[in-house]
Protein backbone atom coordinates (compact mmCIF):
# COMPACT_ATOMS: atom_id res chain seq x y z
CA UNK A 1 0.00 0.00 0.00
CA UNK A 2 1.45 3.27 -0.83
CA UNK A 3 0.93 6.28 1.95
CA UNK A 4 1.18 9.92 0.22
CA UNK A 5 4.16 9.08 -1.90
CA UNK A 6 2.24 9.71 -5.15
CA UNK A 7 1.94 13.67 -3.94
CA UNK A 8 3.84 16.64 -4.70
CA UNK A 9 3.09 19.91 -2.54
CA UNK A 10 2.76 22.95 -5.26
CA UNK A 11 3.56 26.43 -3.63
CA UNK A 12 0.02 27.95 -4.57
CA UNK A 13 -0.43 29.49 -1.38
CA UNK A 14 -2.60 32.60 -3.08
CA UNK A 15 -5.40 30.12 -4.62
CA UNK A 16 -5.74 28.24 -1.13
CA UNK A 17 -5.89 31.70 0.34
CA UNK A 18 -9.01 32.83 -2.61
CA UNK A 19 -10.61 30.15 -1.48
CA UNK A 20 -10.60 29.87 2.30
CA UNK A 21 -11.77 34.26 1.62
CA UNK A 22 -14.49 33.56 -0.97
CA UNK A 23 -16.03 29.99 -1.26
CA UNK A 24 -18.35 28.62 1.51
CA UNK A 25 -16.91 25.75 3.63
CA UNK A 26 -19.93 24.06 4.43
CA UNK A 27 -20.78 21.16 2.43
CA UNK A 28 -24.01 19.50 1.91
CA UNK A 29 -23.09 15.26 2.43
CA UNK A 30 -24.47 12.65 -0.30
CA UNK A 31 -24.75 9.15 -0.32
CA UNK A 32 -25.97 7.78 -4.04
CA UNK A 33 -25.68 4.08 -4.67
CA UNK A 34 -25.95 4.34 -8.66
CA UNK A 35 -24.24 3.74 -10.81
CA UNK A 36 -21.67 3.08 -8.33
CA UNK A 37 -21.63 3.48 -4.45
CA UNK A 38 -20.72 7.18 -3.08
CA UNK A 39 -20.62 9.22 0.14
CA UNK A 40 -19.46 12.81 -0.84
CA UNK A 41 -20.02 16.46 0.29
CA UNK A 42 -20.84 19.18 -2.54
CA UNK A 43 -18.35 22.08 -3.21
CA UNK A 44 -18.80 25.10 -5.01
CA UNK A 45 -18.26 24.11 -8.53
CA UNK A 46 -17.00 27.77 -8.91
CA UNK A 47 -13.95 26.77 -7.07
CA UNK A 48 -13.10 23.97 -9.06
CA UNK A 49 -12.94 26.40 -11.82
CA UNK A 50 -11.09 28.75 -10.08
CA UNK A 51 -8.50 26.02 -9.09
CA UNK A 52 -8.16 25.09 -12.79
CA UNK A 53 -7.53 28.43 -14.37
CA UNK A 54 -5.23 29.01 -11.34
CA UNK A 55 -3.00 26.38 -12.81
CA UNK A 56 -3.75 26.64 -16.50
CA UNK A 57 -0.70 28.97 -17.02
CA UNK A 58 1.68 26.36 -15.14
CA UNK A 59 0.30 23.26 -16.34
CA UNK A 60 -1.31 24.03 -20.26
CA UNK A 61 -2.70 20.37 -20.23
CA UNK A 62 -4.65 20.25 -17.83
CA UNK A 63 -8.21 19.21 -18.35
CA UNK A 64 -11.15 19.60 -16.16
CA UNK A 65 -12.70 16.28 -14.53
CA UNK A 66 -15.65 14.69 -16.03
CA UNK A 67 -17.92 15.56 -13.27
CA UNK A 68 -20.67 17.86 -14.97
CA UNK A 69 -22.30 14.53 -17.26
CA UNK A 70 -23.27 11.23 -16.31
CA UNK A 71 -21.73 8.26 -17.64
CA UNK A 72 -21.90 4.41 -16.74
CA UNK A 73 -18.74 5.09 -13.84
CA UNK A 74 -19.46 8.65 -12.33
CA UNK A 75 -23.37 10.23 -11.44
CA UNK A 76 -22.79 13.82 -12.85
CA UNK A 77 -22.49 15.73 -9.10
CA UNK A 78 -20.20 18.29 -10.21
CA UNK A 79 -17.41 19.44 -7.44
CA UNK A 80 -16.87 17.34 -4.56
CA UNK A 81 -15.16 15.68 -1.60
CA UNK A 82 -15.18 11.97 -1.33
CA UNK A 83 -16.17 11.02 2.05
CA UNK A 84 -15.93 6.95 1.09
CA UNK A 85 -15.40 5.15 -2.41
CA UNK A 86 -17.54 2.85 -3.97
CA UNK A 87 -15.26 -0.11 -2.97
CA UNK A 88 -14.35 1.05 0.30
CA UNK A 89 -18.38 0.67 0.85
CA UNK A 90 -18.83 -2.75 -0.98
CA UNK A 91 -20.88 -4.87 1.88
CA UNK A 92 -21.06 -1.84 4.39
CA UNK A 93 -24.50 -0.16 6.24
CA UNK A 94 -24.56 3.01 5.92
CA UNK A 95 -25.58 4.77 8.74
CA UNK A 96 -27.42 8.14 9.00
CA UNK A 97 -25.19 10.63 7.86
CA UNK A 98 -25.05 13.94 8.88
CA UNK A 99 -26.69 16.79 6.56
CA UNK A 100 -23.29 19.03 6.33
CA UNK A 101 -19.86 19.29 6.91
CA UNK A 102 -17.34 22.38 7.38
CA UNK A 103 -13.85 22.29 6.50
CA UNK A 104 -10.80 24.12 5.06
CA UNK A 105 -8.73 24.62 2.31
CA UNK A 106 -5.22 23.68 3.54
CA UNK A 107 -2.51 23.13 -0.24
CA UNK A 108 -2.93 22.00 -3.62
CA UNK A 109 -1.60 18.82 -4.50
CA UNK A 110 -0.06 16.99 -7.87
CA UNK A 111 -0.29 13.55 -7.69
CA UNK A 112 0.94 10.61 -10.17
CA UNK A 113 -1.06 7.10 -10.59
CA UNK A 114 -1.89 6.44 -14.39
CA UNK A 115 -1.61 10.14 -15.11
CA UNK A 116 -1.25 13.20 -13.77
CA UNK A 117 -3.73 15.18 -11.44
CA UNK A 118 -4.25 18.22 -9.41
CA UNK A 119 -6.07 18.42 -5.75
CA UNK A 120 -6.81 20.70 -3.14
CA UNK A 121 -6.75 19.03 0.11
CA UNK A 122 -9.03 19.44 3.14
CA UNK A 123 -8.88 19.40 6.35
CA UNK A 124 -12.45 18.26 7.62
CA UNK A 125 -12.42 16.46 11.17
CA UNK A 126 -16.04 15.87 10.86
CA UNK A 127 -14.82 13.35 7.62
CA UNK A 128 -13.07 11.13 9.90
CA UNK A 129 -16.36 10.82 11.98
CA UNK A 130 -18.53 9.71 9.02
CA UNK A 131 -16.02 6.92 8.36
CA UNK A 132 -15.49 5.96 11.54
CA UNK A 133 -19.40 5.16 11.24
CA UNK A 134 -19.21 3.00 8.69
CA UNK A 135 -15.96 1.20 10.59
CA UNK A 136 -13.55 2.84 7.95
CA UNK A 137 -10.22 4.32 9.12
CA UNK A 138 -8.43 7.32 7.54
CA UNK A 139 -7.03 8.15 5.55
CA UNK A 140 -9.51 7.59 2.46
CA UNK A 141 -8.04 4.23 0.26
CA UNK A 142 -9.00 4.70 -3.61
CA UNK A 143 -8.17 1.04 -4.44
CA UNK A 144 -4.57 0.23 -2.95
CA UNK A 145 -3.82 4.04 -3.01
CA UNK A 146 -3.78 5.97 0.12
CA UNK A 147 -5.06 9.53 0.14
CA UNK A 148 -6.33 12.83 2.53
CA UNK A 149 -9.77 14.52 2.22
CA UNK A 150 -9.63 16.56 -1.09
CA UNK A 151 -11.57 17.93 -4.16
CA UNK A 152 -9.94 16.65 -7.85
CA UNK A 153 -9.78 19.72 -10.04
CA UNK A 154 -7.57 18.84 -13.08
CA UNK A 155 -6.05 15.85 -15.23
CA UNK A 156 -3.43 15.68 -17.37
CA UNK A 157 -1.66 13.15 -19.71
CA UNK A 158 1.62 13.82 -19.49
Amino acid sequence: MTLFNHFEILDYPELIKFANDNFKQQATVHYINSPRQLIYADIHDDLLHTLFNGLKKDFPDIVLPDYFSNTSRRAAIGAHMTIAYDQELAGKKIPKLPKSISFQYTRILKGTLNNTFFVVEISCPPLSKIRESIRLGMPLQYKHYFAPPHMTFGWSTS
